[in-house]
């Protein structure tokens, strides 16, 4: 992966957009969809995993949402990029 589709990839904060601005190999994308379509925890759970996070890191239950998605990049990041990455703070919670 070049250093510029990591960069674009770093500022997408859409999923939606994330395929449409990298131009992704068949490998990239297959492993793009199975990150993003990943649920973390017990879907069918009345308190998720979101709830948890958010209350135990003072967030509310959107921001957590928001978290755990751009973990499921970071993930895709770590996987693609060829070289170490460290997550943030936020990230590093879930």
């Amino acid at each position: 992966m070049a250093w510029i589709d990591i960069i674009r990839l770093v500022k997408s904060w859409r999923g939606s957009t994330l395929c449409k601005e990298m131009k992704m190999n068949a490998e990239d994308q297959s492993i793009w969809n199975r990150l993003k379509a990943f649920h973390i925890g017990d879907e069918t759970a009345i308190f998720g995993f979101e709830h948890r996070l958010a209350r135990e890191n003072g967030w509310n239950v959107d921001f957590a949402e928001r978290v755990i998605e751009e973990y499921k990049r970071f993930m895709f990041l770590a996987v693609r990029s060829g070289h170490r990455v460290t997550p943030s703070e936020e990230i590093d919670q879930v």
